[in-house]
Parts: C-alpha cells; structure tokens; sequence
C-alpha cells in the first residue's frame, strides 16, 4: 500500500505529480496506438506511432498545464505603477473616470501570456483612468516599478464628490496575510472623508 507521511503537502504535491504524469503518459500511449494503425496499411506504422505519441504528449501537457498549473497556463494581467521620485504613499489609487485616458494595456490574452501595462503615477498616488474593467475581479498582479509587488487590493465604488465607477486602491505596505487588506488607516469609513483626502492627494505637486 502506498502511503505518504508529513503535514499533507508533501502527499498532495505526490498526488499531483502521479496524475500529471497519467495525463501525460495515457494521451500518449493513445496516440501513438492511433497513429500506428492509421498509417500501417502504407507501412509507416511507426512514423505514425511517433507522430500520434508526440501530438498525445503535447494534449496532455496542456491539459495538465490548465488543470494543475493554472497561473502559469493563465496568468493574471500585470499591472507596473511608475512612481516619482519623492513618493512616500503605501498604496496607488486608480479612480475610474470616463473622461480620463485608458490605461495602456499591451499583449494579448492566451495560453501562458496576459496583457500588460505601465501607467505613469503622479506624486499623490491616485490615477484616473477612463476604465479598470481589466483589473476588477479576477486575477490581477501589481507592482512598482521598482519591482515591489502589492500585498494586497481593495475595490469599491467611488466615494461621492467623484465620477460614478470603481475605485481600486492597492497597497504596498506590509499587512498580516491571515486578514483581508483593508483601506488604508488614513482613508477612514466616512466617504466624504475618503474623497476629500483622494482630491487632496490629486493636488500634490
């Protein structure tokens, strides 16, 4: 009987590693099967096998890329904030405005690439962009250009005084990742508190 000790991961990454290696070996033996029976009659039973073993191989290593490994067969869009010298915020703040320019996404979406972009960002840390329908949701990865990573994101509606949208504050300051990321101390729960320091920090030159 097969048994794996430990705290539980080491029994799942071997359970993972046995049925990548099934998802890879079954479509390939199946191929090479199908390819050496298609083309025996002409005598090439054996460029078929190869060919259909090759074409199994590549259909299960996909299958196995989007099953197990999903971030890397779909990673999440990348976002680079580049900031000015001088900036000294936690967090970047994208405010959606329909007036305001789209944010530059470059690339495109498919198998193991996402789109990506750098947006400029002023010393106050709040942008305004015509749309963030790319970031809300789902995965998502932001970053300073310096290469710190966000610790976490928060999304919400635009706080009154602002245009209707969302708005998507994400930090870079250290939080405790047993908890959610909150906004930002400084931000406060009253909206009008909330909108009247994202107006100031617009301001700052």
């Amino acid at each position: 009987m097969l048994m794996f000790q430990g705290d539980g991961l080491g029994g799942l990454a071997a359970a993972i590693s046995l049925a990548s290696l099934c998802i890879l070996v079954v479509p390939a033996l199946l191929g090479a099967v199908a390819g050496y029976f298609a083309l025996r009659r002409w005598n090439r039973g054996v460029v078929g096998a190869v060919v259909g073993a090759l074409l199994g191989a590549v259909g299960g290593y996909i299958a196995v890329m989007a099953t197990f490994y999903e971030s890397t067969f779909d990673p999440p869009v990348e976002i680079t904030f580049e900031v000015p010298a001088g900036f000294h915020h936690d967090d970047v703040v994208l405010v959606e405005d329909p007036t305001a320019p789209e944010i530059p996404w470059t690339g495109v979406d498919m198998p193991f690439r996402s789109r990506s972009a750098r947006l400029p960002v002023p010393l106050g840390g709040v942008v305004r962009v015509r749309s963030i329908d790319e970031l809300a949701g789902g995965d998502r990865r932001a970053r300073l250009a310096s290469g710190v990573e966000s610790r976490g994101f928060v999304e919400q509606p635009t706080p009154p005084g602002m245009p209707q949208g969302t708005l998507l504050v994400f930090s870079f300051a250290p939080f405790d990742a047993r908890h959610e990321p909150e906004l930002p101390i400084e931000f406060g729960d009253d909206p009008m508190t909330l909108s009247q320091i994202l107006l100031a920090r617009e301001s700052e030159r």
